[in-house]
This record gives C-alpha cells, sequence and structure tokens, in this order.
C-alpha cells in the first residue's frame, strides 16, 4: 500500500517529501542536542526556547505524512505556519538564532508551498512566509525584552543545519531550475538576492557590534586601571 501511494505522487510531490524529511531528520539532530537541555530548563521561558526545535520536529513529520496521503495543502500551511510560530519564539527568547531561523523558513516557503500550491494559495503562501522572515529578522535586531543566552554550540548547530538545508535547497533548485515556470523562476532570484542582502547586512551589523563592544571593554579596563593607579599613588 505505502509503494503504490508513493508510486501515486507526481515527481515534483515526491522531491518536496524528500526535502521535508530532510528538515526532519535535520530538527531531529539538532533536537537531541537539547534533550539535557530541555530537562535541566530553571523555568519555562528556557523550556519554551529548547522545546521549540522538538514541536517543528513533530510538525515535519506530520506534514511529510499529510503530504504522503495527498493532502498537500494540509501539508504545505502545516509546516509554513507551525516554522514560522516556532522561529518567532525562539527569536523574541534567546539570542543569535535569529538569521539561522529566517534563513530556514525562507527555504522551506520557497521550496515547499510555492512547490505544491496553485494559484492564490501559492501567492498567500510565499508572502506569509517572505512576511515572517522579515518579522523574525526585525524581532531578533530589535526586541528589547530579556532573552535566552543561548550556548555557542547550540547557536553553532543550528547554522550548520541551515547551511546543510541551503545546500540541498540549492542542489534541487539547480537540478529542477529549468522546468520551473517563469513566475517562479523570477520569485527564486527574487529570494536568493534578499537571502545575500540581509547575510551581509546582518555580517556587517554583528561585526560592528563585536567591534563597540571590545572597545567598550577595552576604554572601561583603561579607566579602571587609571582608578587604581591614582589610588594606589594616594
Amino acid at each position: 500500500m505505502f509503494k503504490q501511494r508513493y508510486t501515486a505522487l507526481s515527481n515534483t510531490e515526491k522531491r518536496v517529501l524528500w526535502l521535508i524529511l530532510a528538515i526532519a531528520v535535520l530538527l531531529g539532530a539538532f533536537s537531541s542536542t537539547l534533550v539535557d537541555t530541555l530537562l535541566g530548563a530553571p523555568n519555562f521561558q528556557y523550556a519554551a526556547v529548547n522545546a521549540v526545535p522538538f514541536i517543528i520536529f513533530a510538525l515535519s513529520v506530520i506534514s511529510a505524512a499529510l503530504l504522503f496521503c495527498g493532502r498537500l495543502e494540509a501539508a504545505s500551511w502545516t509546516l509554513l505556519i507551525g516554522t514560522l510560530i516556532g522561529f518567532l519564539i525562539t527569536s523574541s527568547q534567546a539570542e543569535g538564532f535569529g538569521l539561522p531561523s529566517a534563513f530556514m523558513l525562507l527555504a522551506i516557503t520557497l521550496f515547499v508551498p510555492l512547490q505544491l500550491l496553485k494559484g492564490r494559495s501559492a501567492s498567500v503562501a510565499m508572502w506569509t512566509g517572505i512576511t515572517g522572515t522579515a518579522l523574525i529578522i526585525l524581532v531578533d535586531a530589535l526586541w528589547t525584552s530579556g532573552r535566552v543566552p543561548a550556548l555557542q554550540q547550540d547557536v553553532v548547530t543550528a547554522q550548520i543545519a541551515s547551511v546543510v538545508l541551503g545546500l540541498i535547497l540549492a542542489v534541487a533548485i539547480a537540478l529542477q531550475y529549468q522546468n520551473f515556470a517563469f513566475r517562479t523562476k523570477l520569485i527564486i532570484l527574487f529570494v536568493a538576492v534578499s537571502v545575500v542582502a540581509v547575510s551581509v547586512v546582518s555580517v556587517v551589523t554583528n561585526y560592528l557590534t563585536q567591534t563597540e563592544i571590545t572597545q567598550q571593554v577595552a576604554r572601561n579596563q583603561q579607566i579602571l586601571a587609571e582608578r587604581l593607579g591614582v589610588e594606589t599613588g594616594q
């Protein structure tokens, strides 16, 4: 029965199914590194942040199952809305995950709803994903409430996962680019330019921020040394 159901899927649906499963594997691997942190969370905020990858992993599996059963619209919106809400929570409650989250949402938007949905539904899904990506970046940059200080190893793992997903997406797009409709090609080019622009701005902003922090620490140390010198002289 499973073989017959899989055979009944179109080539596009099969390709998207395997991509969703790849996302599930990546999220499952990332979630496995957070088990100890989740179980030892000191408060609800820590628990919520570390629970998000598990929830999105579960939604990815559900989305793949829905797609396998031929429910394309339900599969698309389950994954898109689930990741959008999850990544918004992560970027507002934890430091360091904004850019990887935005990149992954954009990748999911480009290769799941836009491949499975048609007409108005595809347009709504596309703009939902693009708007969500912009919101994640803005929240990460402007959120003023207290956020969980993410472990460096978790941030690096998230960045690696987003890069791996990006490479999978890039290869899939390169192999199928000639078969895409003209409208889809324009969207891909638009998204690619947007990703490059956001990445450049993010890298420059982070560099300037780290430089300012380093300089401020050096100034504080110099002031402290001068004060200690004066007190010692007295």
